[in-house]
């Protein structure tokens, strides 16, 4: 059975810090991640809903989320994504890289056009969350 404890307080949303030179500088990412939860929260959310996601490269996106596990910060990590099977990826990654919990959105490019459509996004992307505990993330604004 899942741990929801992740779930528990105050989750804050993490923004990837840049060095000088506008690349994602990963330790302070992590640093950060431990400074909110020696301050008292109950973990970090890294890419969610309304993050910079679509600004980072898939590959660093997937280096923040090992950054942060790997250094034991709970974090929970937003799968948004432009379509089912990179949200998938998205998933497993979090998953095999030791995060506490996954947050997911609807399809980005297809809110709203189907019920059953955005059911079968949602099943697919907890399905590869594995054991992980999970929310979906309601956003009214963007339905």
């Amino acid at each position: 059975m899942a741990d929801n404890s992740v779930f528990e307080g105050c989750l804050p949303a993490l923004m990837t810090p840049c060095n000088a030179a506008r690349e994602p500088d990963f330790d302070a990412l992590a640093e950060k991640g431990w400074e909110l939860v020696d301050g008292g929260m109950g973990g970090v959310v890294y890419c969610g809903s309304m993050g910079e996601w679509p600004l980072l490269t898939d590959v660093d996106r997937c280096r923040g989320v090992e950054a942060l596990a790997g250094e034991d910060v709970p974090v929970v990590v937003g799968t948004g994504a432009q379509n089912t099977a990179r949200a998938v990826e998205l998933a497993e990654h979090a998953r095999e890289a030791g995060a506490a919990g996954l947050m997911i959105i609807p399809r980005v490019l297809s809110r709203g056009t189907s019920p059953a459509a955005q059911r079968a996004h949602f099943a697919a992307v907890l399905r590869a969350g594995g054991d992980l505990p999970a929310v979906i993330y309601n956003s009214p604004y963007y339905g």
